[in-house]
């Protein structure tokens, strides 16, 4: 078994495949997590309502089907990652030089994160993408406050695991497993590659439409990895998945949900979340666009406006991807080497 079969994952960079079986123990808790955070952003009509709705979704993002004891230890990096994010980038949510410092900064950190495992990994990730989603939300709240909502949107998955886990010892087994989880050598270049993806995701940003500067980077966070294992495929996944996702928002907007209507909605995206991220990255990645622009502030409806620059940003972000994950170098030293070997099988023949 592989370490990160042991912590409940995919190795890194996989896209999910179908399993054909849908995991009703994540499907409900997916709908209380996400329900409980719409539900409870709706009833308080709370400023940052986007920090909560996002702790919902990302409790959803870091449950699995695994021993107790991984899902807690996941659970805890989410939420050290997406606190300390959601606090950087409310705090510099003023467009300019503080965004693209801070967001490159995290996304250093995150894959220093990486190289301790899987679960590092989920935390770096998670800070990447909350400090993104922090700036995005424009200082509509300070950022302790932004924070505590976060962990809020959070509470109900810890609520479900927390009783269970303490109610009994830990057993060794589990904890044995989890500490088989060893910290790999940091992969230096690929750090400072991912590092420079997101800052130039950030960069362009600021440049293109500073208003906006969250969902190029966001973007970007969400297809490229440490791990360049099926990054193509991600990207892939990724354009589809935000053209589906934008179809969807757009037949939503048709039936004009308001008020607890999108109660509903959300009880439905919670509970065929777990499910369509095991079937295919692209599900994941439309229902995600339909919480992030139509779930995430339930106060404000989303203009056609702000669609079409959503799948703007979306092509961008996918070819500064490109840019940072194709081996240019070795694509060069290949066909060098291919040639250094076509002469010397021609000079075979000749001897």
């Amino acid at each position: 078994m592989t370490d990160r079969q042991e912590a409940g994952r995919p190795p890194a960079g996989r896209v999910p495949r179908c399993s054909g079986r849908i995991p009703w123990d994540r499907t409900l808790r997916g709908a209380i997590a996400l329900g409980w955070s719409v539900g409870l952003a709706l009833l308080t009509q709370a400023d940052a309502s986007t920090a909560l709705v996002v702790g919902g979704l990302s409790a959803i993002n870091g449950d699995h089907s695994g021993p107790r004891e991984a899902r807690l230890a996941r659970l805890g990096a989410v939420a050290l990652g997406g606190t300390a994010g959601v606090t950087l980038g409310t705090l510099v949510h003023h467009s300019g030089w503080p965004q693209v410092v801070a967001m490159t900064t995290a996304a250093l950190l995150a894959a220093v994160a990486a190289a301790e495992g899987p679960v590092g990994q989920l935390g770096g990730v998670k800070l990447m993408l909350l400090t993104a989603i922090g700036v995005g939300m424009n200082g509509t709240a300070p950022a302790w406050q932004s924070g505590l909502l976060f962990l809020l949107g959070l509470a109900p998955m810890a609520l479900l695991l927390l009783p269970a886990f303490l109610a009994r010892p830990a057993r060794i087994a589990p904890a044995r497993r989890l500490a088989r989880i060893r910290r790999r050598p940091v992969p230096w270049l690929d750090v400072a590659r991912l590092t420079a993806c997101v800052g130039t995701a950030a960069l362009v940003a600021n440049l293109v439409h500073p208003a906006y500067a969250y969902w190029l980077p966001l973007t970007a966070i969400m297809i490229c990895r440490l791990d360049r294992a099926e990054q193509t495929s991600r990207l892939k996944h990724r354009a589809a998945g935000t053209a589906l996702g934008v179809l969807m928002v757009l037949a939503v907007a048709a039936a004009a949900p308001h008020g607890w209507e999108l109660l509903l909605l959300a009880l439905v995206v919670g509970t065929v979340l777990p499910g369509a991220t095991d079937a295919a990255y692209t599900f994941h990645t439309g229902l995600v666009t339909v919480i992030v622009l139509v779930l995430a502030d339930p106060t404000v409806a989303t203009s056609s406006v702000a669609l079409r620059a959503r799948v703007a940003d979306t092509a961008v972000a996918g070819l500064i991807v490109a840019l940072f994950t194709i081996d240019w170098w070795s694509l060069g030293r290949g066909r060098h080497a291919a040639g250094r070997g076509g002469r010397q099988a021609d000079a075979n023949a000749a001897s």
